[in-house]
């Protein structure tokens, strides 16, 4: 029976008949803790049990439950970062990523608009606290003239909670080398 929502200090109280075979009698009571519970706030249950036969005494139990709320986030680093590279090459960037939430977590990654090729990490799941390298890739086209440059937004997302998000922007410049130049020297013949 559902009795409502009870405060602290306040008490249930029924009968009921225990059958009269010896042993210990198990009693189960479920309670569920108010949505706006703050994460490590401790409850605690007491129950009393007295008997009404002459000469028995009241047994109390006890049961201590903390409140365990889980907590998503995530963190990538760096926030920025820029490299560069020669026309047709591949340019990786590392990035650390850290489940900052107090749960395991399984992360997705996305790139933003981007003119140019970008590899993304395979979905990464870490425990609570824990940190790994990854990888991502941009590809410089090889028509790519000197100078020019690319910026990708790369973002990890919980899986568990979409507004758990973080993100790097990536800049990508092409360097063309200059041609090397090349000399010819001819040796000089003077007829007298």
């Amino acid at each position: 029976a559902n009795l409502g929502t009870l405060e602290n200090g306040m008490a249930i109280c029924f009968d009921w008949i225990i059958p009269t075979t010896a042993g210990a009698h198990v009693i189960t009571y479920q309670a569920t803790v108010d949505e706006g519970a703050a994460n490590g706030t401790v409850l605690t249950n007491v129950v009393e049990h007295v008997n009404d036969a002459p000469g028995t005494v009241m047994e109390t139990s006890e049961a201590m439950v903390t409140v365990f709320v889980p907590e998503y986030g995530v963190e990538l680093a760096p926030a920025t970062d820029a490299m560069t590279g020669m026309p047709g090459d591949v340019v990786t960037y590392t990035l650390t990523i850290t489940n900052s939430g107090n749960v395991a977590d399984t992360f997705d990654f996305s790139a933003g608009a981007s003119g140019w090729t970008v590899g993304l990490p395979a979905s990464v799941a870490l425990d609570a606290g824990e940190s790994v390298a990854v990888d991502v890739t941009v590809s410089i086209p090889s028509d790519a003239a000197d100078g020019d440059m690319d910026s990708v937004t790369v973002t990890a997302t919980s899986a568990a909670d979409a507004t758990a998000t973080a993100s790097s922007t990536l800049t990508t410049t092409a360097t063309v080398a200059a041609p090397e130049e090349f000399f010819i020297y001819l040796p000089i013949i003077v007829k007298p």
